[in-house]
């Protein structure tokens, strides 16, 4: 039997003192987040709050973070036009740009 967090479970019980189980468990997925002219890249699960921060490009402003694939929903954090801001991942691969 498999139940709905993926975990099987197998019974065995000759008498009613033995009892066999057995659980097998799925890795966790975990997503590329790549930041280009930033930090805060790596791999991520689904809904994990990542801090990305656009690199200081001397003579250079930042104006605002490019997403790709257009339309992700990088959460409530997620502000476009801050330096600095907050991702929450999403159950894919992103990434984000940072334009000056």
């Amino acid at each position: 039997m498999i139940n709905d967090m993926g975990i099987q479970v197998v019974e065995s019980a000759p008498d009613a003192d033995d009892l066999i189980m057995t659980a097998t468990f799925k890795p966790i997925p975990k997503y590329t987040l790549t930041v280009v002219s930033g930090s805060g890249g790596g791999d991520y699960t689904n809904g994990t709050p990542v801090t990305i921060q656009a690199t200081t490009i001397e003579e250079q402003t930042f104006t605002f973070w490019e997403v790709s694939p257009a339309g992700i929903d990088l959460g409530a954090g997620f502000a476009s036009n801050s330096v600095e801001t907050t991702v929450t991942m999403p159950s894919n691969a992103v990434t984000v740009t940072a334009h000056y």
